[in-house]
């Protein structure tokens, strides 16, 4: 559930940048701080920064956009006039984010060759 909270979506870089260096200093042991802030950044690092590649994830295309960005999506495929034309514009739309926060979410698998 804190993954998907969208209140991460206002993480700045410069927060974001404090929570990396926090989790870092913890993993050496340099820092001594609260387990409630080592939560608060591990919470912040994960649900931006992309477990495999450890870029940031495109905000819209978070997790934790994915309800606030598919609320005007649903609210157009359920209050437009059922023509074609709207349903395949409204159809296209909501595939083409799936598929956007799929592939932006998506796990990378290494294979080492043999």
């Amino acid at each position: 559930m804190q993954v998907i909270d969208p209140r991460t979506l206002l993480v700045s870089d410069d927060q974001l940048q404090q929570a990396n260096n926090l989790l870092q200093d913890f993993a050496v042991g340099k820092s001594s701080i609260s387990d409630e802030q080592l939560w608060e950044a591990k919470r912040i690092k994960d649900s931006i920064v992309h477990p495999d590649t450890g870029d940031k994830v495109f905000a819209p295309f978070r997790m934790s956009a994915f309800v606030p960005m598919n609320v005007p999506i649903v609210l157009g495929m359920l209050t437009t006039p059922p023509t074609l034309v709207n349903i395949v514009f409204w159809q296209w739309l909501n595939q083409t984010y799936n598929v956007c926060v799929n592939h932006a979410n998506r796990t990378l698998l290494l294979h080492a060759s043999y």
